[in-house]
């Protein structure tokens, strides 16, 4: 591998990394330089060099959700009961 081969490497991985820290990061990235691609043309790339990524925290919504499920638990699995209960009698199953 060549040093821009590793390079290449490390920015994917350290971008893995922001996904799974940030999870839901709606940052877009643009093209921000020219890389030649596997048949030898130039092509856009995204490198996220100067980016400011914006993290979510999330748990108000899973709180939420969590919260809403216990209230309905009840109701959801009935009507999930009769939805495949309708299935076995209609012979779709």
């Amino acid at each position: 591998m060549t040093r821009a081969d590793f390079g290449h490497v490390d920015h994917c991985l350290i971008y893995l990394r922001e996904l799974a820290l940030c999870n839901i990061d709606l940052t877009l990235e643009p093209p921000s330089h020219k890389q030649f691609d596997t048949h030898g043309e130039i092509k856009l790339a995204v490198t996220g060099v100067g980016v400011t990524h914006r993290c979510k925290d999330w748990s108000q919504v899973r709180d939420y959700m969590v919260s809403n499920y216990g209230m309905y638990k009840e109701s959801y699995q009935r009507k999930a009961d009769e939805f495949y209960n309708s299935l076995d009698s209609s012979g779709h199953g």
